[in-house]
């Protein structure tokens, strides 16, 4: 069985003005092939969903990822599609903010061990516009309410005969609007620790917002270790960078693959807008990483390597409206293009040029000995290629 985690981050949604509304068919449009015979995609969003953690803006998240849902699953009826969410500082609304959050946070950060419950609790007042945005999803109930608290939401999935653990941290419990590296704290004695390692069965996910170096310096290791010991794969946003490594502890035996996005939105430069698509084979644990950037004028696969027997390939994401002159001219070039058919696009290169033709099986994951169409305009045409044309196919191509 196999499933597809789409990572978006940095979403930073306005009530007006969000570029990337226009670009919503664009990227379901660059995924939904690859989904066409798969049976679960979950949605999984590593943080800052709106720009200042208003309701209004919420609103406007809730139509798009709804468009995002609809296209899918027009296009694949049988999909089951979940959300999974993590805060981030922009999911803070500041105006709900007080002196006392601010004296709390000061506290804190001078002496770690005064963090409780209730400074937590407290703290995190300013999320409730995001909690009740997150709280209109199905994934609601699929959470651990033993594991679940301010700091943390457990989601638990069991697909057959696998398990898929989501695990979201909340980095931006202490966010504040300017604030600064290595200042955040993560209290993991807050946590039910031995629970959360109790479960080493199935995918193990983990995710929040900011990169461990947003952290304190002596914090950023305890939590990177409770990482480590839970989780088989790690999603992070923030910095508006994509990016994907592979840790190994040598003495834990332990490898966990760090995943980070890029943003969704930018709002100082509207042509901006990356993001993640993760296949995993739950039984192989088998993984391949689509990195998708938004380029208006034309597709262009501009990175593949394996990484460990794991493929990383960047991808474009684009605009449709491209000119015949301009496929023409892609394709002399030596480029693929798509090319829209009744039910859907195909994957065209000129057959003169033969790494586009590589290029094609690539992309597809086409086997070698499975051959590719050669389109042509006549009868006359076709002659120049095949070897003793038979009556029956004068037959059938007169037809």
């Amino acid at each position: 069985m196999k499933i597809f985690i789409l990572h978006l981050s940095d979403l930073h949604f306005k009530v007006t003005e969000n570029s990337f509304l226009s670009k919503v068919n664009n990227l379901t449009d660059a995924i939904k092939n690859k989904l066409i015979d798969n049976k679960f995609l979950f949605i999984l969003i590593s943080g800052d969903l709106a720009y200042s953690g208003k309701r209004e803006e919420y609103l406007i998240v809730k139509e798009m990822l709804y468009k995002i849902e609809k296209n899918l699953i027009s296009y694949n009826r049988d999909m089951v599609v979940e959300f999974v969410f993590a805060s981030g500082n922009h999911d803070c609304d500041f105006n709900d903010s007080d002196e006392i959050r601010n004296i709390l946070i000061d506290t804190v950060i001078k002496e770690p061990s005064k963090c409780s419950v209730d400074v937590v609790r407290s703290c995190t007042k300013v999320q409730k516009n995001y909690l009740e945005f997150t709280n209109n999803y199905n994934s609601i109930n699929m959470i651990s309410s033993s594991l679940t608290n301010e700091l943390l939401t457990r989601y638990e999935y069991q697909l057959g005969e696998y398990k898929v653990l989501f695990n979201s941290y909340n980095t931006a419990w202490m966010s504040r609007k300017n604030e600064k590296q290595s200042q955040l704290i993560f209290p993991n004695e807050l946590l039910e620790i031995d629970k959360i390692l109790e479960d080493n069965s199935g995918i193990r996910i983990s995710f929040f917002h900011h990169p461990y170096h947003w952290l304190e310096h002596k914090n950023i290791r305890e939590f990177k270790n409770l990482l480590h010991e839970s989780s088989d794969i790690i999603f992070t946003g923030h910095e508006h960078t994509p990016s994907a490594t592979k840790t190994t502890d040598y003495y834990k035996d332990m490898n966990v693959i760090n995943i980070e996005a890029g943003t969704i939105q930018d709002s100082h430069d509207s042509k901006e807008s990356k993001f993640n698509l993760l296949t995993i084979e739950l039984g192989t644990g088998k993984k391949k990483l689509f990195v998708y950037e938004w380029n208006k004028k034309k597709k262009k696969k501009i990175l593949e390597e394996e990484l460990n027997q794991r493929a990383l390939t960047t991808t474009k994401f684009i605009s449709m409206d491209i000119s015949l002159e301009t496929a023409v001219s892609l394709l002399i070039d030596g480029q693929v293009v798509a090319i829209p058919t009744e039910t859907v696009y195909g994957l065209a290169a000129w057959m003169h040029k033969e790494a586009a033709i590589e290029k094609i099986f690539s992309l597809k994951n086409r086997p070698a000995e499975n051959p590719l169409i050669l389109h042509v305009s006549s009868i006359a045409e076709a002659c120049v290629y095949i070897k003793n044309p038979t009556d029956e196919f004068f037959l059938l191509a007169n037809y």
